[in-house]
């Protein structure tokens, strides 16, 4: 048969030891040729040997086969019966677990019925698809939705808050789970429940469910019948139970909520009667005013027409039934009347309000941001520009500072190597001043404004200190190379520590500020928010990859001075870039200095050193509504973990009798609590990525001085050492879009989750990565060595014969473990980080940059001073030949592997935050 046909199928079966044989039969051959359904137990055939199923041969009066025209007599056909018994299908279904195999013609009736076909994740921007086992553990791990065990009995109580949680069946069926939803509406808490289940069937459970506030004195009940669903939709847009608004106890974010679900059949059908207003129960209590009942809408009765009878409930009046008596239909329509104006107004409000932002930021001038007049990419753009600049500015100066230090500063291998990843290392420890005075006091466009101003100062002190002969040392004469004085040294590190303060302030600013130009609060701006960190990060990559090129090439043949102006005009145009949107951005106000908050955790604690925690952990101080005592923070629930800060919670009659409470000194509420914890939580994870960095370091350093004595001409072009980093800046530009178009999907298949990997198990990923860089360039060294030993020149300082580009695997290797663990890193402080403190912990994530460069020199320094022991050259001598710098990097990939270690177990025993 022709195998190119598509509408062939192909059935596979055991090859060996088995009487099934793997075919490819056309899919037409399975069905009826005249009404096109499948063959089932009964099949005919004419004299010409054309087939026809049993129904269709009933249907034939002249006794002509339909396919040839020719009239004869039909015979059952046993053999072709066989074969269409014998060809087995897999379920389609088989990719979320069914192995069950059936014959073409049950294929689709097995299927409507299959308990493994798959349902859909209800959460926003969650693609995730899987049988309902998985897809219990995917809400309630990934997403972390609260979830109670529903007993056998079906009653439970639930603590409710906006969004879903889920209810498990004690026996853990794998058919169904049930997922409650409550979100706040105008007029109330908007409760709904559904049967999340693969076969969407008629409903088979019912549903009671029970409100009591103790603080209004409020009551409220309903039954229903639940839905089933797959959730391919999303959640139900009804809803089975409405608490309205100032009937419930005053943290409108929690409300207790007693249910009870029982199977269809147990229960009478009279109990549930449809969803919404317009038929669920209202239930009228004595806290309810009597003007509530004295409003009547007969305009909303001629609209909607009478429904079946409800029922008011007087406590005071009995009957020989019970204690209901029905509820005249205006009285309920009057209630739905009451609330349909209380959504107009709601509307009226809305519409006023859709003139501004709905995230609290304001102008310059102090005023309401406007949507149309600022923020979004219209004020992106020039913060993308600036940003563009800055890091071409910066890389202008890094990717080469070995190479100036070496040939300017006559300095020597180790003491440039040093002085290198000392200066990169303090300009990610400083982003931690930039982000403490933005969150603080300044704010992020006032930060980036003074330290972008440092940032331009010291560049130009860095362009004279390279221009100017006075502040240069002499040339070398032969092998005598003069040392700069203390005026040239101190000029030009001034004005290099000048430009590692002013990135600091910067950095962890930017990011945050572009981000702040979209309204979180609307979903079309949310949308374009997640657009700009792409185009945030590749601006970065843009810049880093110019100076990687184009300006390390000038300073290594046009000269310094120009090499270094340039950086500093780019500087100049990020600045006029920035302020000269100043009138469209959008600005947030700064909630406080959160080491302040950080340390009345601690004296608070040590104040009740003695104090016993209570047992129930509702005990503990915190305050009512949404938000918490920390300005624009969402509450933060206990944890058990670090029972020791939790005495900082703790209620003392002292505080009882007194104005204490308003003492944060002496009493914290639990969300502050949590924020620490989750900062000593996060502390492991903060650690074990350093070593990570000490790798990074290499590529201005060790990996430099390595391509310094490599063959540098490729045909008719010298390719500077720096230059050959631009391969780590490529390989992050190449694996950006390849881990977001082809990782993540293959990743998500075997994971379940929607980003394919977790933020731990990405940077366990780059981890990997970074070991195998050390190892690349490890073995480029030892081949390095070989060559130079067989040429005769280990006691030349000279380059091998060996290419330059061998070190491209290197770079390449250290470009992956980028886009792995820096992103990853980025994304785990970020989204583990408490409301208030992001920009805090995005700092931390650039402090372990810093860290990972000064461990880099005191490896050097141990190195330096252990292996020239005895007179001995050492590893890392000026003559790279007579050295070891393989061992050096064997090392780095050793310390590397035992920190991998470490870090696995760190990242296993940790524990999510839950707002």
């Amino acid at each position: 048969m022709d195998r190119s046909n598509s509408s062939k199928r192909t059935v596979e079966a055991p090859r060996e030891g088995d009487p099934w044989v793997d075919v490819r039969i056309l899919k037409e051959t399975l069905d009826c040729p005249v009404c096109f359904d499948h063959f089932g137990a009964e099949i005919y055939q004419c004299s010409v040997g054309h087939f026809i199923c049993s129904s269709c041969r009933d249907k034939i009066l002249d006794k002509k086969c339909p396919t040839c025209s020719i009239k004869t007599s039909f015979k059952r056909c046993f053999g072709m019966e066989h074969v269409v018994q014998s060809v087995a299908f897999p379920c389609s279904n088989a990719k979320y677990g069914c192995r069950e195999g059936h014959a073409y013609c049950q294929k689709e009736r097995h299927e409507q019925v299959c308990p493994y076909a798959p349902c859909f994740c209800p959460a926003p921007d969650c693609s995730f698809v899987g049988p309902v086992p998985e897809l219990l553990d995917h809400l309630t791990i990934y997403h972390m939705s609260p979830c109670t065990d529903l007993p056998d009995s079906g009653e439970a109580s639930v603590r409710l808050q906006p969004g879903i949680h889920v209810l498990s069946p004690s026996s853990r069926s794998t058919d169904y789970f049930f997922l409650l939803n409550m979100y706040l509406e105008p007029f109330g808490h908007a409760i709904s429940v559904v049967c999340v289940q693969p076969k969407v069937t008629k409903p088979k459970f019912t549903c009671s469910m029970n409100y009591n506030c103790c603080v209004t004195g409020y009551c409220e009940s309903s039954s229903c019948q639940i839905k089933s669903s797959t959730l391919s939709d999303g959640l139900p847009k009804d809803y089975d139970l409405i608490l309205p608004e100032g009937k419930v106890s005053s943290d409108r974010n929690v409300v207790m909520l007693r249910i009870t679900i029982h199977e269809a059949s147990s229960v009478s059908r009279s109990c549930a009667q449809g969803k919404g207003l317009t038929s669920a129960p209202i239930t009228l209590f004595p806290s309810c005013s009597d003007d509530d009942a004295d409003i009547l809408c007969r305009s909303c009765a001629q609209r909607k027409g009478p429904t079946s009878a409800q029922k008011l409930r007087f406590p005071n009046y009995s009957s020989d039934d019970d204690d209901y008596m029905p509820l005249n239909f205006e009285l309920r329509c009057a209630y739905m009347r009451s609330q349909c104006c209380i959504s107009r107004q709601f509307q009226d409000d809305d519409k006023d309000a859709s003139l501004y932002t709905g995230d609290g930021s304001i102008d310059i001038k102090g005023r309401p941001a406007t949507r149309h007049s600022t923020g979004n990419w219209r004020a992106c753009f020039f913060i993308l520009g600036t940003e563009c600049c800055e890091r071409l500015a910066y890389y202008g100066i890094a990717k080469n500072l070995v190479t100036y230090l070496k040939s300017k500063l006559h300095q020597g291998n180790l003491e440039a190597a040093r002085n290198v990843t000392t200066w990169q290392g303090t300009c990610y420890l400083t982003p931690l001043i930039g982000a403490i005075l933005a969150d603080s006091y300044w704010g992020k466009y006032w930060t980036i404004a003074v330290f972008s101003s440092i940032y331009f100062i010291g560049l130009v002190v860095l362009t004279l200190s390279a221009s100017l002969p006075a502040l240069q040392p002499p040339s070398c004469l032969g092998s005598v190379c003069p040392e700069a004085s203390l005026l040239q040294n101190g000029t030009f590190f001034l004005g290099l520590y000048m430009i590692s303060l002013g990135t600091g302030g910067i950095k962890p600013c930017v990011s945050s500020f572009g981000a702040d130009q979209f309204d979180n609060s609307d979903p079309t701006e949310r949308v374009k928010q997640g657009s700009f960190f792409n185009w945030f990060y590749l601006s970065i990559n843009i810049g880093s990859f110019i100076s990687g090129t184009v300006i390390v090439w000038i300073q290594d043949n046009s000269g310094w001075g120009i090499g270094f102006a340039i950086p500093t005009v780019f500087m100049a145009l990020a600045i006029a870039s920035f302020f000269s949107a100043s009138n469209m951005y959008r600005f947030q106000k700064p909630g406080g200095s959160p080491l302040t908050r950080v340390c009345q955790v601690v004296v608070a604690a040590f104040r009740k050193l003695h104090a016993e925690a209570p047992h129930d952990a509702s005990l503990l101080y915190e305050v009512n509504g949404q938000l918490s005592a920390i300005e624009g923070s969402r509450k933060l629930e206990h944890t058990s973990e670090l029972e020791f800060l939790d005495k900082a919670a703790i209620i003392s009659s002292a505080d009882a009798k007194s104005d204490l409470c308003t003492n944060p000194w002496r009493l914290c509420t639990v969300t502050q609590v949590e924020e620490l914890k989750i900062l000593v939580r996060m502390f492991p994870v903060f650690a074990t990525t350093i070593i990570f960095n000490a790798v990074y370091a290499q590529n201005s350093s060790m990996f430099i001085e390595q391509g310094m004595v490599l063959d540098k001409q490729v045909g008719s072009f010298k390719v500077p050492p720096a230059s050959l980093s631009t391969f780590d800046v490529i390989s992050v530009i190449i694996w950006v879009p390849l881990y977001d178009r082809v990782v993540i999907p293959i990743a998500r298949k075997f994971t379940g989750r929607e980003k394919g990997f977790s933020e731990l198990q990405r940077i366990g990923i780059g981890l990997v990565l970074s070991i195998v860089a050390m190892v690349s360039a490890a073995l480029v060294e030892m081949k390095r060595l070989e060559i130079a030993m067989s040429e005769g020149l280990t006691h030349e300082k000279v380059a091998v014969p060996m290419s330059i580009l061998w070190q491209i695997p290197q770079y390449f290797f250290v470009g992956a473990a980028e886009v792995f663990t820096n992103i990853g890193q980025l994304e785990f402080f970020y989204d583990q980080a408490p409301d208030a403190m992001r920009s805090l912990c995005a700092a931390f994530a650039l402090v372990t940059v810093s860290a990972g460069s000064y461990l880099s020199s005191i490896i050097l320094t141990l190195v330096a001073y252990i292996t020239t022991q005895g007179g001995d050259p050492g590893w890392i001598p000026d003559n790279l030949n007579e050295g070891h710098l393989d061992r050096f990097f064997w090392l780095i990939a050793g310390i590397s592997f035992v920190n991998l270690l470490l870090y696995i177990v760190c990242a296993m025993r940790y524990r999510y935050k839950n707002v």
